[in-house]
């Protein structure tokens, strides 16, 4: 595949504060020179938070769609011969981030408000977020249509 099949959501702002947190719990553990079970607990989560939902990458792959979130532990695979169709479109602010359910579907996202929309051929609908919907959007059906034109011979 000559386009690019891999895209990347990175969560900027959340990154920032989480990492903001991270030091300044870190500094109180320092300056106090007491560790405490509470400050231990919101190191580890906001350190899970920074590894597992800063970023959500989407890769086109040989027959399937993939993303993941993070380093990779929460991922979803979508068959590129279920896809009928995929199109840019706008979250309402209301849907937030993270994995949402929604009717006859999800939404994956990790920042903003621009997502592509997949219809599949069973009639779910999988919204999932991008920076670059436009630019996704067409891999997505460009892959699609090779795989259906492959399949038909």
């Amino acid at each position: 595949m000559s386009a690019k099949s891999k895209y990347t959501l990175v969560a900027r702002l959340r990154i920032a504060v989480l990492t903001i947190g991270i030091l300044l719990i870190g500094y109180m553990m320092y300056s106090n020179h007491e560790i405490r079970i509470e400050h231990v607990l919101l190191l580890i989560i906001f350190s899970a938070c920074l590894i597992l939902l800063s970023t959500l990458t989407v890769e086109i792959k040989a027959d399937v769609l993939e993303i993941r979130f993070g380093i990779g532990v929460i991922r979803e695979k979508f068959p590129l011969k279920n896809i009928k169709s995929c199109q840019p479109t706008k979250n309402s602010w209301f849907f937030g981030r993270g994995i949402r359910r929604m009717k006859n579907g999800c939404i994956y996202n990790v920042a903003g408000r621009s997502v592509i929309e997949l219809q599949m051929k069973d009639g779910n609908i999988y919204r999932i977020g991008s920076d670059r919907p436009e630019e996704l959007s067409e891999a997505i059906m460009r892959a699609v249509k090779s795989k259906t034109a492959v399949a038909s011979k």
